[in-house]
């Protein structure tokens, strides 16, 4: 039993004092840290912060009334930081990575641009960044996004939709800030949760860069119309009313 008693008081002390030593880290970080300055490549002068961009899709679906796809998403973004760097050896390798509120610290500034509300363009807050002791940043936020979406009903109710999400980031060309695709430049759909009215069947990413050297993030949202819901909720009753009214 006293062993046990013993083993429960170094466990505490050895987590009050990881919390220490991460609270005195991160003092040391953010002191003189300037959130609006982006990071600048290590041991270089000058040349673009570089970025690895991913999206994964969590829910979709395309509002017909008002001609526009609507999506949960995650942002994933990665890039490093030299100005948060640290010696683990200094922190008796206790503190190998922390987690930073994403308005303490410089973050790639994603804006959907083809959105139909403006609360789009509010940046995501709430969020932290994972950051390691190689200044290596993590920053995963959740979004739900309103983009225009024209809509071809020509083959209704067999049709197919094209959709897309075109992302910039406003301030920056591509000499200042980089997007490349981090693991893939397909949207990531494990967890996505299927649409009763719309079958997803595939996701495009493509990074351009347009004539204002500014870099567009898009990707292309390919949907497929669930016809039985419109032949089971709309035709079948239309057919059986009219044949109930012939035969009357």
């Amino acid at each position: 039993m006293a062993s046990l008693r013993l083993l429960f008081i170094v466990f505490v002390v050895g987590l009050c004092e990881a919390g220490f030593r991460e609270r005195t880290l991160l003092n040391r970080l953010l002191t003189d840290y300037d959130p609006e300055s982006r990071p600048w490549p290590e041991d270089a002068d000058s040349g673009p912060t570089r970025v690895n961009f991913g999206l994964t899709l969590q829910q979709a679906g395309i509002d017909e009334a008002n001609s526009r796809l609507w999506a949960l998403v995650w942002f994933h973004l990665e890039w490093t930081d030299h100005d948060l760097k640290w010696n683990i050896s200094e922190f008796q390798s206790l503190v190998r990575d922390v987690r930073i509120s994403a308005d303490r610290i410089w973050t790639p500034r994603v804006l959907l641009e083809n959105f139909v509300v403006s609360s789009n363009r509010v940046p995501y807050n709430g969020t932290n960044v994972v950051v390691t002791s190689r200044g290596d940043c993590t920053y995963i936020p959740p979004l739900k996004l309103l983009a225009s979406c024209p809509l071809d009903l020509t083959f209704f109710p067999n049709d197919e939709q094209i959709c897309f999400l075109n992302f910039t980031s406003p301030g920056f060309s591509v000499s200042d800030v980089r997007f490349d695709f981090g693991y893939s430049y397909e949207a990531a759909t494990d967890t996505y949760v299927i649409n009763n009215e719309w079958a997803l069947m595939s996701t495009y990413g493509n990074i351009i860069t347009n004539d204002q050297n500014r870099q567009i993030i898009s990707y292309q949202i390919k949907f497929r119309r669930r016809a039985f819901i419109w032949i089971r909720n709309l035709l079948i009753p239309i057919a059986v009313t009219s044949k109930f009214l012939i035969s009357n």
